[in-house]
């Protein structure tokens, strides 16, 4: 099991990790934290072109922002991300990319079903084709029982998610 609690950040220096969903709330969140850590190269992959700014220019202290490699892919283009996983070949993966909100998941299902299942499947599929070492999938309380179509994408995310760590050497 990969262990990734604040008192054992050290397992990322000098590693390169890739985060997908990296501008968004969690995401940046994460970039805040690690990029803090000695020698770490962060990959980050969003579709967000506001968020990328925001992050850019107003969240991250200067002196770390050249660990920081910004990317505008869309994790639902398999080619493009596989290729790019494999170009980069992190160690780690964060994938924090979701469609998260349940007006407009119901609004627009395919979203959602795109952006959670098929792109995590398109992550998953390029770290293991990459020999990433861990990959963290971030999900939702509302995969636990879900009542939602965000609950129903996330548990199957989980899912697939789950089956890569049976049929690969990829810590999940």
């Amino acid at each position: 099991k990969l262990n990734i609690y604040k008192s054992n950040l050290e397992i990322f220096e000098n590693k390169k990790v890739l985060i997908t969903g990296g501008c968004g709330s969690i995401g940046g969140n994460l970039v805040l934290i690690l990029s803090k850590i000695k020698g770490i190269k962060i990959f980050i992959v969003d579709i967000n072109e506001y968020n990328t700014f925001g992050l850019l220019n107003l969240n991250i202290d200067h002196k770390y922002l050249k660990k920081i490699n910004i990317q505008n892919i869309n994790i639902e283009n398999k080619s493009e991300i596989i290729s790019y996983i494999k170009t980069i070949k992190p160690h780690y993966v964060f994938n924090t990319a979701a469609v998260k909100h349940v007006k407009l998941i119901e609004e627009n299902p395919l979203r959602a079903i795109k952006t959670n299942i098929i792109g995590t499947a398109n992550v998953l599929q390029g770290s293991s084709e990459a020999n990433v070492k861990g990959f963290i999938h971030v999900s939702t309380d509302k995969a636990a029982e879900p009542i939602n179509l965000l609950g129903i994408t996330k548990k199957i995310s989980e899912l697939i998610s789950r089956q890569y760590s049976k049929k690969t050497n990829m810590k999940v």
